[in-house]
């Protein structure tokens, strides 16, 4: 699966939601992705914003300046909720997102240290609670000045917005496979358009995240696929979560 079909099919089964998907023409692989970025005006996207309750970017669009500065035009004129994954952690500037609210950026660790320019390791697991400690606050004290929420995803994944944090107690180590974060960020665009603030969003979306990756190891064993993990979000959001 691309990317960003595998976002598009998750966002659909978190909201039931209408879905539209913007990339590079020589990344188009699904029928559903209809038109490329070159044959749209800035103009024309941003009209198209307006039709939607929240946006993804960054997902399967390659690094290039193009793209690079067609994100940065982005962050900056949409007002909608966002999410940046992936390829857009890598492109646009800091400086553009850091006093938005409305906003959750999902990188893994080493897109988080190059992202914010910093050399931090993630140990959430350890018995030592005081080093647990001293790192949540580390990771408080780079990310301190973006009112948005950042999800640092590893092995326990750590949600910080501000002075708030919470770190995820579901999933497991068969979710090291790739486009689990994929997923993540799918739901968590898709709890944006519900009406959810950033923080809530990406708290809710890292649970229900874990919990079809639980639901994925325990049908599927160790050796489940992101593709499994997905075809369990529905049934946990049939439970009540969502």
């Amino acid at each position: 699966h691309h990317p960003l079909c595998f976002k598009i099919l998750i966002a659909l089964r978190c909201m039931g939601a209408a879905i539209n998907s913007r990339m590079p023409a020589n990344k188009i692989t699904n029928a559903i992705l209809r038109l490329a970025f070159d044959e749209l005006t800035n103009a024309m996207l941003l009209e198209l914003v307006d039709k939607v309750d929240a946006v993804l970017i960054g997902p399967g669009s390659s690094i290039n300046e193009d793209t690079s500065k067609l994100f940065n035009v982005l962050v900056t004129k949409i007002k909608k909720p966002i999410v940046l994954d992936a390829d857009g952690l890598k492109q646009v500037d800091i400086s553009l997102i850091k006093n938005r609210d409305n906003i959750v950026l999902t990188p893994h660790l080493a897109e988080f240290n190059q992202f914010f320019n910093s050399k931090l390791n993630l140990d959430l697991d350890s018995y030592d609670f005081k080093k647990v400690d001293e790192n949540i606050m580390e990771f408080q004290l780079i990310t301190k000045n973006i009112k948005g929420t950042v999800v640092v995803k590893g092995k326990n994944d750590l949600i910080l917005s501000g002075s708030k944090f919470r770190i995820n107690s579901s999933g497991n180590a068969g979710m090291t496979v790739g486009g689990t974060g994929d997923a993540l960020a799918g739901i968590v665009v898709g709890l944006l358009s519900s009406g959810l603030n950033s923080f809530d969003s990406a708290c809710l979306g890292v649970f229900i995240n874990g919990l079809a990756g639980d639901k994925a190891y325990e049908i599927n064993g160790n050796g489940f696929s992101a593709s499994d993990l997905v075809s369990y979000i529905g049934n946990v959001i049939k439970d009540g979560l969502c």
